[in-house]
């Protein structure tokens, strides 16, 4: 395997000179920085045109490497390549890299296929790197306590977008009887090994499937199957389309039934100030703009930011919202966790009171991040 030099010409038309490690007839790319725009239209589209030195154009596809004991060789050999560079040393914990392969057509991956992928990929260390942010865990853990307290003694559940289960195996372990759809079939395996491993499998179904798809998803399930459902952090804001929500939500609820989700809210001012404290403008930007565009862990998506009356519009007349209440007003977003360490516990522990007071006032659910909103089934 040797490093070269290589011009990459992407959808946009661009054509960027790049290092490549060439392995045969394929090539080897690493984005050193985790929102490098070239690698996210690389992904999207599917491929693009490498011209190699004195060479000409081969059309490429573009896949992601995403195991560990296949990235370390790629960065271990652009080191023994260049050195020591200036950009090599910045790389991030965990790199975009990305094979090109020769191939007579590439095919761009649409939003649902961005989604399933980018969470296929995601739920290998998913429950790992959730407990490693404290931030997280903390909202999560406030979301969690608030489902409890709408749900106790409903049954049965429909959950949208579970991931591995955080909030899931909780409500299972109070007795609960859900039914989980999401995107990944890979997020759902490691759920239903969290049951199984506590016993609890006999409570818990798994369905594929989005929430814009959720009839789909369902299948011949009888209307008004459940008697409460719940979706947190991600699912309400990853589709753009969700002119179809409100019927298959109104056909298997209840009525009376709650509805509770998380949205991300604008205009959302607190993570906004969040980064521009942290010297991150041009994440700070991106808050700002409709629809926003992330990178989990590898593929990019779109974040819709909504607001209560947004979605009150979208629900009615079928759903009535009974309140909003913001998930966290001081929390920074997820990856600001070095100011939180500065606190130490025993200013994390008035923080979490502060926190917990702010969130219930209505003044503080435009500035918020997220808002949990709660729903009734007419």
């Amino acid at each position: 395997m040797t490093v070269e030099l290589i011009r990459l010409r992407t959808s946009r038309g661009e054509l960027l000179p790049l290092r490549a490690l060439r392995d045969g007839r394929r090539w080897v790319v690493v984005a050193s920085s985790p929102g490098a725009r070239w690698a996210s239209d690389l992904l999207t589209s599917g491929g693009g045109e490498v011209v190699p030195a004195g060479g000409p154009p081969v059309l490429c596809a573009a896949t992601p490497i995403t195991q560990p004991e296949r990235i370390l060789p790629v960065v271990e050999a652009f080191r023994d390549a260049l050195g020591p560079a200036r950009w090599l040393r910045r790389l991030p914990a965990r790199p975009r890299v990305i094979e090109l392969q020769p191939a007579p057509e590439v095919r761009p991956r649409g939003p649902e296929e961005r989604l399933r992928l980018e969470f296929d990929i995601a739920a290998t260390d998913y429950a790992g790197r959730v407990s490693a942010r404290p931030v997280e865990v903390y909202q999560k853990s406030t979301t969690r306590n608030r489902l409890r307290a709408r749900f106790s003694g409903v049954d049965p559940l429909l959950e949208i977008g579970p991931g591995t289960g955080f909030e899931t195996l909780f409500l299972l372990r109070e007795g609960h009887r859900i039914t989980a759809v999401d995107v990944s079939d890979r997020m759902l395996e490691a759920l239903r090994s969290g049951a199984r491993s506590l016993g609890l499998a006999d409570r818990l179904e798994t369905r594929v499937g989005t929430l814009g798809r959720l009839e789909e998803a369902l299948g011949a399930a009888e209307p008004g199957t459940f008697a409460g459902a719940y979706s947190t952090f991600g699912p309400f804001n990853l589709e753009g389309d969700l002119s179809g929500v409100r019927g298959s939500l109104a056909r298997c609820l209840r009525p009376g039934a709650a509805l509770v989700f998380t949205s991300l809210n604008r205009p959302a001012y607190i993570p906004v100030l969040w980064e521009l404290a942290r010297g991150r403008v041009t994440e700070a930007r991106a808050r700002r703009s409709l629809p926003s565009r992330t990178t989990a862990t590898v593929y990019p998506l779109e974040l819709y930011r909504r607001r209560p009356s947004e979605w009150d519009a979208l629900l009615r007349p079928e759903f009535e919202r009974v309140c909003a209440e913001a998930v966290s007003v001081l929390s920074p977003p997820f990856e600001g966790t070095r100011s939180v360490g500065l606190l130490g516990p025993t200013g994390r522990a008035v923080a979490r009171r502060v926190d917990h007071w702010l969130s219930r006032r209505l003044l503080f659910q435009e500035p918020s991040e997220s808002v949990l909103l709660t729903y009734q089934r007419r």
